[in-house]
């Protein structure tokens, strides 16, 4: 019930916001205002996403991934997820590096591209994951390291989107609702743990 309010609450908001930013700013910031709005859209969706890690690719990994790490143990469904940790842990030192080695050159990505680079990143881990269900077995189960490029890669796609969350909301937002923006991008995280569930019904 919780979860079903929240998600209203998303829906309305975000038509409202944008309706008070058309009648209270100027062009320019209802042009930035209704940027944002966007991203935070395609913010829910890339945690609709990447959240079945904890549901429909858990059961995947249950069902349909032979788990065994080079014949010497076996690993749980559950813990297949700490791919994703061990893949942020070890790749956001290098993307830091990345960023900041093309800001210098001025060739970093914008915010924009950012995002699209980690919906693309989300996205791409599935069809992954759907090139080695070509590879199944016998007992029509895939090889525990296509999950496991499957969360590298969605990995990446995190460290594409989540540190230039908040910044964007700062850089986008009219000043004198930064609070209420920032507290709209978190609901949009929340709305889409509702939504994936939703998904993994299905799923």
């Amino acid at each position: 019930m919780l979860a079903r309010l929240l998600f209203g609450t998303f829906l309305v908001g975000g038509p409202a916001i944008l309706g008070w930013a058309a009648l209270n700013g100027n062009r320019q910031e209802l042009q930035m205002m209704t940027a944002a709005m966007v991203l935070i859209v395609f913010n829910t969706v890339f945690w609709t996403l990447f959240e079945q890690a904890g549901s429909s690719l858990t059961l995947f990994a249950d069902r349909n991934t032979n788990r065994s790490v080079f014949g010497l143990f076996t690993m749980s469904a559950p813990q297949t997820q700490n791919f994703n940790s061990l893949s942020i842990v070890l790749l956001a030192p290098i993307m830091s590096a990345l960023w900041g080695w093309l800001a210098k050159r001025g060739r970093e990505p914008s915010i924009p591209i950012k995002f699209g680079l980690g919906l693309t990143g989300v996205g791409a881990g599935f069809l992954f994951l759907v090139l080695g269900a070509h590879f199944v077995g016998p007992d029509f189960k895939v090889g525990l390291w296509w999950l496991a490029g499957l969360y590298l890669i969605h990995s990446i796609a995190e460290l594409c989107i989540s540190p230039v969350g908040l910044s964007m909301i700062t850089k986008l937002s009219i000043a004198r609702i930064v609070g209420l923006m920032m507290g709209v991008w978190f609901l949009s995280i929340s709305c889409a743990q509702y939504v994936a569930g939703v998904v993994a019904q299905f799923a």
